[in-house]
């Protein structure tokens, strides 16, 4: 779930400032009464009214591993995911499951065939 934009959120605070009530802020702009007292708490202390970014995880594999991975599926095509996965990790020191070696492969564009694979 995103949350509300910058502009919105100004124009909650200057509703607020311009006489109406908290509960009637909410109201008319379809938000939480907690939310406004959030944004006019931020406000009066000279805060940012801007959303912040959610830090997320970190990539499981950096863009100059790429090419290692591949080089990986070249010298192993036949192997599992699992495989490559446990691989992966005597390799790097990260450990991940084989779903996530799915996706790391399907990112990258590599294909597992039998015989040789296509980069």
């Amino acid at each position: 779930m995103r949350g509300y934009s910058l502009d919105l959120r100004e124009r909650i605070v200057a509703a607020h400032e311009a006489g109406q009530r908290a509960a009637q802020v909410a109201a008319v702009f379809g938000v939480a009464e907690a939310t406004v007292w959030r944004y006019l708490y931020a406000h009066r202390r000279g805060q940012s009214l801007a959303g912040r970014t959610s830090p997320g995880k970190p990539h499981l594999m950096k863009p100059e591993q790429h090419d290692l991975l591949r080089q990986q599926v070249e010298q192993h095509p036949d192997r599992t995911l699992q495989e490559h996965a446990d691989l992966w990790f005597a390799q790097t020191g990260v450990r991940v499951s084989f779903k996530t070696m799915d996706r790391m492969l399907e990112r990258l564009g590599v294909t597992r065939k039998k015989g040789r694979p296509r980069v």
